[in-house]
């Protein structure tokens, strides 16, 4: 069974986010991206760089939060 993580909603606007994992040698950066307001915020090649710095912040109040797979895919 695969590991899963937490990927909070959207700082913003509270809606659910989707993670699309980095990969250097197809050299796709590692991003998260709201659904709804489309806030985005990409890192480097190592994956769940973006997922975790999307996941960093201060106040938690009316936040969605859902589960990913860390193999990059949305669940």
């Amino acid at each position: 069974m695969a590991k899963k993580i937490k990927l909070r909603g959207c700082p913003l606007c509270g809606a659910k986010a989707n993670w699309a994992k980095g990969d250097k040698s197809t050299r796709m950066l590692d991003m998260v991206q709201c659904s709804e307001c489309c806030l985005t915020l990409e890192a480097d090649y190592k994956p769940q760089s973006a997922l975790e710095a999307w996941n960093a912040r201060v106040m938690d109040m009316y936040i969605e939060d859902r589960e990913v797979n860390i193999e990059g895919k949305n669940l």
